[in-house]
């Protein structure tokens, strides 16, 4: 049977595109460690997630997840690391995907919100329909090493949170009311000199 090359070259214009988006992640590691001021531009947190979702829509998709935008417009911009910014949404979608896998797959949910906070800041909720987290757990979810998965390394969340400091925000983790987990990132609107 020939190839469908319609589909081909879509698929190589997902590998360029992720070769692109390694190089820029491999190019902005480095200055995580760094007290250097980092790239520093507006961003649209409700584009940032939405392009986000759009990197992510196969592996939803793979694993039956249905996703709830709730998207303020008009949301003000915040100023940062565009890069980094977009790997933290990345590493949280990938952590409630896995926290799903558990979920009967009618139940399925991924929750997407953004608000302002104040008129000072943002925030921008993850929230999944997964098992939660153990309030035991919950006290130490951003420390270096502590992962709920087999086979996680328990950097994931340190990092994310240690992203959003460097942005002026926090990282916020809680158990939803729906027995899920909920995270939270709250980011100022205009920097502090």
């Amino acid at each position: 049977m020939p190839p469908d090359l319609g589909e081909i070259k879509s698929l190589f214009g997902i590998i360029e595109d992720s070769g692109f988006r390694a190089n820029e992640i491999l190019s902005h590691v480095p200055k995580l460690f760094e007290d250097a001021d980092r790239e520093q531009e507006p961003i649209d947190m409700n584009n940032l997630a939405l392009e986000t979702l759009k990197i992510l829509s196969d592996e939803l998709n793979d694993h039956a997840i249905k996703t709830n935008l709730e998207l303020t417009s008009e949301l003000p911009a915040i100023v940062g690391d565009r890069v980094q910014l977009q790997e933290v949404i990345l590493n949280l979608v990938r952590n409630a995907i896995d926290a799903m896998d558990t979920t009967h797959v009618d139940r399925r949910l991924l929750t997407v919100r953004t608000r302002p906070d104040g008129g000072k800041a943002i925030v921008m909720e993850v929230e999944d329909s997964g098992p939660g987290i153990e309030n035991r757990r919950l006290a130490a979810i951003f420390e270096p090493f502590v992962t709920t998965k087999p086979k996680g390394t328990g950097l994931g969340l340190p990092i994310c949170s240690r992203i959003i400091e460097r942005h002026g925000g926090q990282l916020k983790a809680s158990p939803d009311c729906n027995h899920g987990a909920l995270f939270r990132i709250i980011l100022p609107t205009r920097r502090s000199e």
